[in-house]
């Protein structure tokens, strides 16, 4: 669980950069036996619960995932869960 508040809008860049400079480095040191996610929608920038402050697109998310991919091949044999629990925007987001 990777908890993180952002107090302003933040773009794409600053997103993968938090997750490229943060996360996925903890993920590699760690080296998990399985990956499990929580996969959210909430951040999409059609989703209006995020009030605006997370732009995300289709492209980020499939950026972190193929990320989340080659850190389980290379740590967990290719184990990775991932579970649809939020985002509320049926239209894309």
């Amino acid at each position: 669980n990777v908890p993180r508040i952002f107090r302003r809008r933040v773009q794409t860049a600053m997103w993968r950069n938090w997750f490229r400079d943060y996360v996925f480095p903890r993920i590699d040191q760690f080296k998990p036996d399985l990956i499990l996610v929580s996969a959210g929608f909430d951040a999409h920038r059609r989703d209006s619960l995020n009030h605006g402050l997370i732009g995300l697109d289709e492209r980020d998310y499939d950026w972190v995932t193929r990320q989340l991919c080659l850190l389980a091949n290379s740590h967990a044999s290719g184990r990775l869960v991932a579970v649809l629990e939020g985002g509320y925007n049926t239209r894309g987001g």
